[in-house]
């Protein structure tokens, strides 16, 4: 990645520029992934956990909108009835 100094630039803001453009591409997040070895199990784990958090969120902010969220309660069981023939 190269980032080049224009006229009048101080090196800080060509700091902040390059961090802001690593930070844009990944490579800050992607290199503290592979830090440390991280299990099979606890990359699943961390994935699941993520993924409910969202959903926990996006259910909040809809509640909070009045659309009622994605949340089954008493009313839909899950379970399909079955027809009588």
């Amino acid at each position: 990645m190269k980032v080049f100094l224009n006229d009048r630039e101080s090196f800080d803001s060509l700091l902040r520029r390059f961090k802001r453009k690593a930070e844009r591409a990944g490579i800050v997040t992607d290199y503290r992934k592979k830090d440390f070895y991280e299990k099979p199990t606890a990359v699943k784990r961390r994935k699941k956990d993520a993924t409910l958090r969202k959903v926990k969120l996006k259910n909040q902010r809809d509640l909070e909108m009045g659309l009622g969220g994605t949340r089954r309660g008493a009313a839909h069981s899950g379970k399909k009835k079955r027809q009588k023939v």
